[in-house]
Protein backbone atom coordinates (compact mmCIF):
# COMPACT_ATOMS: atom_id res chain seq x y z
CA UNK A 1 0.00 0.00 0.00
CA UNK A 2 1.10 3.74 -0.96
CA UNK A 3 1.13 5.97 1.87
CA UNK A 4 2.05 10.01 2.20
CA UNK A 5 2.76 11.76 5.34
CA UNK A 6 1.14 15.97 4.71
CA UNK A 7 1.55 18.70 7.12
CA UNK A 8 -2.19 18.98 7.96
CA UNK A 9 -3.97 22.58 7.56
CA UNK A 10 -7.41 23.85 8.22
CA UNK A 11 -9.62 25.28 5.67
CA UNK A 12 -13.24 26.54 6.32
CA UNK A 13 -14.38 26.18 2.74
CA UNK A 14 -14.44 22.29 2.94
CA UNK A 15 -17.27 20.31 3.75
CA UNK A 16 -17.53 18.31 6.70
CA UNK A 17 -16.23 15.17 4.48
CA UNK A 18 -14.10 17.00 2.04
CA UNK A 19 -9.85 17.53 1.78
CA UNK A 20 -7.87 19.39 -0.89
CA UNK A 21 -4.61 16.74 -1.19
CA UNK A 22 -1.26 17.68 -2.07
CA UNK A 23 0.01 17.30 -5.89
CA UNK A 24 3.22 14.28 -4.82
CA UNK A 25 0.74 12.87 -2.26
CA UNK A 26 -2.18 12.63 -5.15
CA UNK A 27 0.43 10.69 -7.78
CA UNK A 28 2.15 7.98 -5.23
CA UNK A 29 -1.62 7.42 -3.89
CA UNK A 30 -3.74 7.18 -7.23
CA UNK A 31 -0.60 6.27 -9.65
CA UNK A 32 -2.66 3.10 -10.59
CA UNK A 33 -5.48 4.93 -12.29
CA UNK A 34 -2.56 7.56 -13.72
CA UNK A 35 -0.91 4.64 -15.22
CA UNK A 36 -4.28 3.46 -16.17
CA UNK A 37 -5.35 6.86 -18.05
CA UNK A 38 -1.52 7.05 -19.72
CA UNK A 39 -1.75 3.46 -21.21
CA UNK A 40 -4.97 3.96 -22.42
CA UNK A 41 -4.57 7.20 -23.77
CA UNK A 42 -0.80 6.26 -25.57
CA UNK A 43 -0.95 2.52 -26.02
CA UNK A 44 1.78 1.98 -23.61
CA UNK A 45 3.01 -0.69 -21.23
CA UNK A 46 2.36 -0.54 -17.76
CA UNK A 47 6.15 0.40 -17.49
CA UNK A 48 6.72 2.85 -20.17
CA UNK A 49 3.58 4.79 -18.04
CA UNK A 50 5.11 4.24 -14.54
CA UNK A 51 8.61 5.60 -15.37
CA UNK A 52 6.63 8.78 -17.73
CA UNK A 53 4.69 9.14 -14.47
CA UNK A 54 8.31 8.82 -11.89
CA UNK A 55 9.67 11.39 -13.80
CA UNK A 56 6.97 14.05 -13.40
CA UNK A 57 7.33 14.62 -9.21
CA UNK A 58 7.21 17.73 -10.65
CA UNK A 59 4.13 19.89 -12.14
CA UNK A 60 3.26 18.39 -15.38
CA UNK A 61 -0.43 19.81 -16.94
CA UNK A 62 -1.45 16.71 -18.57
CA UNK A 63 -0.62 14.86 -15.47
CA UNK A 64 -2.62 17.55 -12.96
CA UNK A 65 -5.62 17.10 -15.66
CA UNK A 66 -5.76 13.48 -15.60
CA UNK A 67 -5.54 14.13 -12.07
CA UNK A 68 -8.58 16.27 -12.19
CA UNK A 69 -10.31 14.15 -14.82
CA UNK A 70 -9.65 10.68 -11.83
CA UNK A 71 -11.57 12.97 -8.92
CA UNK A 72 -14.25 14.01 -11.16
CA UNK A 73 -15.07 10.49 -12.99
CA UNK A 74 -14.48 7.97 -9.93
CA UNK A 75 -15.13 10.26 -6.59
CA UNK A 76 -11.75 9.02 -5.16
CA UNK A 77 -11.75 9.00 -1.62
CA UNK A 78 -8.57 8.75 0.95
CA UNK A 79 -8.80 7.62 4.37
CA UNK A 80 -7.94 9.53 7.07
CA UNK A 81 -5.40 8.55 10.20
CA UNK A 82 -4.48 10.65 13.02
CA UNK A 83 -2.00 8.16 15.00
CA UNK A 84 -2.49 6.87 17.54
CA UNK A 85 -5.64 6.01 16.51
CA UNK A 86 -7.41 6.32 20.07
CA UNK A 87 -11.16 6.86 19.18
CA UNK A 88 -13.12 5.75 16.10
CA UNK A 89 -13.41 9.81 15.07
CA UNK A 90 -9.51 9.28 14.49
CA UNK A 91 -10.14 7.43 11.05
CA UNK A 92 -12.34 8.94 8.50
CA UNK A 93 -13.21 8.50 4.85
CA UNK A 94 -12.83 11.71 3.32
CA UNK A 95 -13.49 12.38 -0.19
CA UNK A 96 -10.57 14.42 -2.23
CA UNK A 97 -12.63 17.95 -3.13
CA UNK A 98 -9.20 19.21 -5.30
CA UNK A 99 -5.74 19.17 -6.07
CA UNK A 100 -2.95 21.47 -5.14
CA UNK A 101 -1.43 22.40 -8.44
CA UNK A 102 2.12 23.39 -6.88
CA UNK A 103 4.25 20.44 -5.90
CA UNK A 104 6.25 22.28 -3.63
CA UNK A 105 2.93 22.35 -0.94
CA UNK A 106 2.55 19.22 0.86
CA UNK A 107 -0.45 20.12 3.03
CA UNK A 108 -3.41 18.34 3.32
CA UNK A 109 -6.51 20.30 3.92
CA UNK A 110 -9.37 19.92 6.75
CA UNK A 111 -12.51 20.80 7.21
CA UNK A 112 -12.13 22.64 11.46
CA UNK A 113 -15.30 20.88 11.79
CA UNK A 114 -13.87 17.55 11.92
CA UNK A 115 -11.31 18.53 14.52
CA UNK A 116 -13.18 17.66 17.33
CA UNK A 117 -13.46 14.22 16.07
CA UNK A 118 -9.68 13.96 16.07
CA UNK A 119 -8.90 14.81 19.60
CA UNK A 120 -7.74 18.52 17.59
CA UNK A 121 -8.09 21.47 18.67
CA UNK A 122 -7.35 25.27 16.30
CA UNK A 123 -4.47 27.28 17.12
Amino acid sequence: MNTSRNVIVLDPTLKIDEVDMSYKSFLVAFSGQLIKKLRKKYGWTITRAHNHLKSKFQYDEEIYNMMNECIQEQQLQIILNRNPTICLGSILLMRIRRIKPDPSDVTLAIPSAILPGLNAIGL
